[in-house]
């Protein structure tokens, strides 16, 4: 069968955001697909065009948030953007059969415009929708006109499941990990079954991708070598979407994906995108032996916790090729860090970031604030905290209640979120304030005082020579691209 996968835009309709990556999820999806003979083609919306003039200052991206947001909205609804026009031209050209999108909670919007889109053009496509989002949010992603069927939890065995019984013209309504609608009645199936020996899955499928040459060579790096989370963050999906269990692919497997990836797009750096990259210490070095002993040479980065790292494993780490490593730090109050069951202290994260900076790999701190249980002194204990560790870059992020995580019951309970969800139009900090305890303008300049704190500090002179080491192999990598980042800088800057 024809199947298209489809990752919806959000950063490019927001004109704001990260740079583009690789969509590993439908990636995976799209190779276990043509590995059973359909014809198979991935149509990254998110990717913007040559003319697009996108901006991705870190700092101008986080002032920017609440016009962002309303752009995206505006976006969503202008059938005249180029990405509606690239949309129809792809579902004519290819004709799918089957269509999967991949979606997460702020991409609803624009994941209703597509579905919309590609009903109006091929009625009887079978549209299939899943990751995050609406694995958690079924019943009422159901309730789209057009979504035919919801894909709960780890998609491939699900959707392969589907695509053979369209493709047989069998009944697939009683496939296991689906959720549909039959006579206007909610059907939930059994959750389906995890894969378990990740070594059985194909690469991600990087090769039938529409406009291959939008996406930046780096982004082809970004790497998964588990798939799971034991912890418990009240704010994150993790480890209830993973059931509570972590997988793991053999070294060899990794590696041999990392020498695939170098030599068909000519990079050496790569992103680990694991929840907790040292969590099994037997992997981590038989990794490490596997790229020293193949002479693999990359840079790399990725993230971990500091309970899960010790001075020789970091050192191994360094070895084998990283050069930055990112802790979740979450908040510098106890008292939060309990309430959030982040299950570390801040000891912890001091001890963890001088480890790093012994093995010299780069160090990194997550930082989220706006708790719903948070309080002033929180957000005061968290800046004085920051004063006595010195990574090489803070990260901070704005908390938003997602589906699936203990803290959006919370916010549910505590009466923040309406019932139902306007799903569509579902408001992030800072058109809503989930911070109840602290008043929404106090919360405001608190939080605008810690991230002019954070920009400033980020951009101490050794921080930034530290990030431009990074950055030297991904400019001279590509040029072309670079070229192109540069001149959309200029053209914000000088002529906007």
């Amino acid at each position: 069968m024809r199947i298209l996968f489809i990752r919806p835009p959000y950063t490019r309709l927001r004109d704001s955001g990260q740079l583009p990556y690789f969509p590993l999820g439908i990636g995976y999806l799209a190779s276990a697909s043509k590995d059973l003979g359909h014809d198979v083609r991935i149509l990254n919306l998110d990717n913007p065009s040559p003319s697009e003039n996108l901006y991705f200052h870190k700092k101008d991206v986080f002032y920017s948030r609440k016009q962002a947001q309303e752009r995206y909205w505006e976006s969503v609804r202008d059938d005249s953007l180029p990405v509606w026009k690239e949309l129809r031209e792809v579902l004519a050209a290819f004709n799918p059969e089957i269509i999967g999108i991949s979606i997460l909670t702020p991409e609803v919007a624009s994941s209703v415009k597509v579905t919309k889109i590609c009903k109006e053009m091929l009625p009887e496509v079978f549209v299939i929708w899943g990751g995050v989002h609406p694995t958690y949010e079924d019943k009422s992603s159901l309730d789209f006109a057009g979504v035919d069927v919801v894909a709960r939890g780890e998609g491939e065995s699900i959707f392969l499941n589907i695509a053979h019984a369209l493709s047989e013209d069998r009944c697939w309504k009683g496939l296991p990990g689906i959720s549909y609608k039959t006579n206007n009645e909610f059907v939930r199936n059994q959750d389906a079954c995890l894969i378990e020996n990740l070594d059985e899955l194909k690469n991600p499928l990087r090769s039938e991708l529409y406009f291959p040459e939008r996406m930046h060579p780096l982004a082809h790096g970004s790497i998964i070598t588990a798939r799971g989370c034991p912890w418990r963050c009240a704010f994150c999906t993790s480890r209830d979407f993973w059931k509570g269990k972590v997988r793991f692919r053999s070294a060899k497997n990794v590696v041999s994906e990392i020498k695939e990836i170098k030599e068909k797009y000519k990079i050496k750096v790569f992103t680990f995108w694991d929840d907790t990259f040292t969590i099994k210490k037997e992997f981590v070095e038989n990794f490490v032996e596997e790229i020293l002993a193949q002479k693999v040479d990359i840079m790399w980065r990725t993230a971990t916790r500091a309970d899960v790292l010790d001075e020789q494993l970091a050192r191994k780490l360094r070895k084998a090729g990283c050069i930055h490593l990112e802790l979740g730090l979450e908040s510098g109050s106890e008292r939060m860090l309990k309430i959030i069951k982040k299950d570390i202290d801040l000891k912890m994260v001091r001890e963890g970031l001088k480890i790093i900076r012994n093995a010299d790999i780069r160090s990194g701190v997550f930082l989220m604030t706006g708790f719903p249980e948070e309080i002033r002194e929180d957000i005061e204990e968290t800046r004085k905290y920051l004063s006595t560790i010195e990574p090489d870059e803070i990260v901070l992020n704005i908390f938003d209640p997602m589906p699936g995580s203990e803290l959006f019951k919370t916010c549910r309970d505590m009466g923040l979120l309406p019932d139902p969800v306007d799903w569509e139009h579902f408001p992030l900090w800072p058109l809503k304030h989930y911070a109840p305890y602290i008043p929404e303008e106090t919360f405001r300049i608190m939080v605008l005082e810690l991230a002019e704190h954070i920009f400033q500090y980020n951009r101490k002179f050794s921080n930034l020579m530290h990030d431009f080491y990074m950055k030297i192999p991904m400019l001279l990598g590509d040029p072309v691209g670079t070229a192109r980042l540069l001149r959309r800088k200029f053209r914000r800057k000088f002529l906007s």
